[in-house]
């Protein structure tokens, strides 16, 4: 079978009936297999950050990249005992110090606060180290300061950037404790 030539504006007469017939659709004819042609003229982005997103929603640690047995499982090849995703001890704890660090400052510290109380919160994160979500994990028992901590985490808006070779999925969901004094 003949092609139709192409047209001086780079689209043949075949891609100009296509859309007539409707926008987005490709023919029958360029979907079957062994016809070189394809539905979709641009190619697919290697890495995009909206998927990357939705898929942390999922609590996916595999975003658009291929999967790999040696990043996409708990624990590299070559790992240590007690190690994260990346293979490496994991250093949650002096992250979590210092995204406390910054977040401390943002408290309000109610005036009705006795004693010095307990909140803990679980801070979900976008892989731009964004805040997406605070959940209460367990109250203070005052219901000012509870929120006080969640508005502070919100407020923080951006945390720190992740230790050296450490991988998001380490990273992506955070246990805080925080106390008034």
């Amino acid at each position: 079978m003949k092609k139709p030539e192409a047209k001086p504006d780079g689209k043949s007469a075949e891609g100009k009936d296509a859309k007539a017939k409707g926008e987005g659709k490709a023919d029958a004819k360029s979907t079957q297999k062994g016809d070189g042609a394809s539905a979709s003229k641009t190619p697919a982005k290697a890495n995009n950050p909206f998927a990357d997103d939705l898929l942390a929603d999922l609590n996916s640690s595999n975003s658009t990249h291929k999967p790999n047995a040696k990043t996409t499982q708990a624990g590299a090849a070559g790992g240590t005992p007690g190690g994260g995703a990346s293979g490496a001890k994991s250093s949650n704890g002096e992250y979590i110090s210092q995204v406390v660090a910054r977040v401390r400052p943002h408290v309000q510290v109610p005036d009705n606060v006795s004693g010095n109380p307990k909140a803990v919160v679980e801070v979900t994160l976008l892989p731009s180290l964004e805040v997406r979500d605070v959940k209460l994990l367990q109250s203070s028992g005052n219901p000012a300061y509870d929120e006080a901590v969640q508005r502070a985490v919100w407020a923080a808006k951006t945390f720190p950037p992740l230790p050296p070779g450490a991988q998001f999925a380490d990273f992506r969901r955070l246990k805080l404790e925080f106390r008034p004094r």
